[in-house]
């Protein structure tokens, strides 16, 4: 039981690799004494516990591509959306935002500054330099990014 011990306390270990590794030998391992002999009930919750660790492994990694893809579809050459604030003449106040903001939201967004606020633009920015809509226009800048 040292053994199988042993390699349980890999599986908990915070390295994805290796518990996914260590988890798989635990697990041959298990088998294995499961064909020698009845397991006890402390092997059965160790098997039970790292197949649980194994599925969520894979949920990471699943979770890892996803967050990737949309990183990569937010990326500064498929334009990045920004919503502009302004209190025109006086400051402006450019924030990117998620692909899921509307221009609705982004109309809404000077009121959280008070009146500090009076405009907003819809803006997307490619590479080194940005376009604008018109202020206070639900229109799209010329060259759009998901507006």
């Amino acid at each position: 039981m040292f053994k199988a011990g042993c390699l349980f306390l890999l599986c908990l270990s915070s390295t994805e690799i290796m518990a996914e590794n260590s988890c798989v030998s635990f697990l041959k391992y298990a088998e294995k004494i499961n064909m020698e002999k009845k397991p006890d009930t402390k092997l059965k919750l160790a098997v039970f516990i790292c197949e649980k660790l194994e599925k969520i492994s894979k949920e990471m990694k699943k979770l890892k591509k996803e967050s990737s893809d949309i990183k990569a579809s937010n990326s500064i050459e498929h334009g990045v959306k920004l919503c502009v604030i302004a209190r025109t003449g006086v400051w402006h106040n450019m924030v990117a935002v998620p692909k899921q903001w509307t221009k609705e939201m982004c109309a809404n967004y000077p009121s959280q500054f008070g009146n500090g606020g009076n405009a907003y633009y819809l803006t997307c920015m490619f590479g080194n330099q940005y376009t604008s809509g018109v202020a206070n226009s639900a229109t799209p800048p010329a060259q759009n990014c998901g507006w």
